[in-house]
């Protein structure tokens, strides 16, 4: 079997690929690790209360 190269993979690619193959350890880090590389949207405005 060959060593799949996530580098190569789009997210979403990556993504699909990791549902297909969950219990694939390291295709799960290397998707977990893409997705904490993005910037995360913040939903909030200036003088907004927290409750």
């Amino acid at each position: 079997m060959s060593e799949i190269n996530y580098a190569t993979m789009s997210t979403q690619a990556l993504r699909e690929y990791f549902l297909e193959h969950r219990n694939e350890q390291l295709a799960l880090q290397a998707y977990l690790e893409r997705r904490n590389e993005q910037p995360r949207k913040i939903i909030t405005k200036v003088g907004d209360s927290a409750g």
